[in-house]
C-alpha cells in the first residue's frame, strides 16, 4: 500500500512540476526537486539535464554544493540510460564507451554487464560477450533474457551443447513458454534431432 500511494504522490509532483516549468525555468527549488522527482522515475538523462539547468541559475555555493552532489550521484546512471539506447540503437561502439565508464562507478550493477555483453556481441565479441553475461548471473542470479543470448552466442561459435544446455535451462525456469518452445524446436532442426523438433513444434 505504502508503495502504491508513494508511486502516486511522485507522479502527481511530477505532473505539478512539470506543469509550473515554462513560467519558471530559472527556480532553483523547482528545478532541484524535479530533477529529483526524474531521479525517482529513472529517468536518470532528464534528471542530469534538469539539475544542470538548477546548477546554471544559482551563485549560492551550498545551492551549488548540493547540485553537485546530486550530479556526480546521478552521473554513471546517465551514462548507462544514454550508453543501453545507443546499443539498443545498433550503435554498439559508442554505447560500450559510455557503459564502461558507468560501470567504473557501478562495478557491481549487472544492467551495465548485460548491455555490455550486448554490445560486446553487436561487435562479434563473442568471448567478452560471453564473460559479461557469465557476470550478469553472478550478480543477479539467474536471468532469462541473458540465457537466451548465451544460447545464441553458443551456437553462433559453434558450441551446440552448451546452446542447447542454455535453452533448456531457460524452459526450466519457464516451462511451457511457446517462444522459448519454438526456439528449442528451431535448435534441435539444426542439431538434426527432427523427431525432438517435430514433437515440440
Amino acid at each position: 500500500v505504502n508503495s502504491e500511494l508513494e508511486k502516486a504522490l511522485m507522479q502527481e509532483a511530477v505532473h505539478l512540476l512539470e506543469s509550473c516549468y515554462e513560467t519558471q525555468k530559472e527556480d532553483v527549488l523547482l528545478l532541484y526537486y524535479l530533477g529529483t522527482a526524474y531521479h525517482w522515475q529513472k529517468s536518470y538523462l532528464k534528471a542530469e539535464k534538469t539539475w544542470h539547468s538548477a546548477l546554471a541559475c544559482t551563485s549560492r555555493k551550498k545551492e551549488e554544493k548540493l547540485i553537485r552532489a546530486r550530479l556526480e550521484e546521478v552521473a554513471p546512471y546517465a551514462r548507462y540510460e544514454q550508453g543501453y539506447q545507443l546499443v539498443l540503437k545498433g550503435k554498439a561502439k559508442e554505447g560500450l564507451s559510455l557503459l564502461e565508464k558507468a560501470l567504473i562507478k557501478k562495478p557491481d550493477w549487472w544492467n551495465v554487464h548485460f548491455f555490455i555483453a550486448l554490445a560486446h556481441r553487436l561487435m562479434g565479441n563473442l568471448d567478452e560477450a560471453v564473460k559479461h553475461f557469465g557476470k550478469v548471473l553472478r550478480l543477479r542470479g539467474f536471468h532469462l533474457q541473458t540465457a537466451i543470448e548465451l544460447s545464441d552466442i553458443f551456437l553462433e561459435k559453434g558450441e551446440k551443447e552448451k546452446a542447447l544446455t542454455w535453452l533448456q535451462e531457460a524452459i526450466l525456469q519457464n516451462p511451457g513458454d511457446p517462444e522459448l518452445i519454438c526456439r528449442m524446436a528451431m535448435l534441435k532442426t539444426i542439431t538434426g534431432a527432427y523427431s525432438e523438433a517435430y514433437a515440440l513444434l
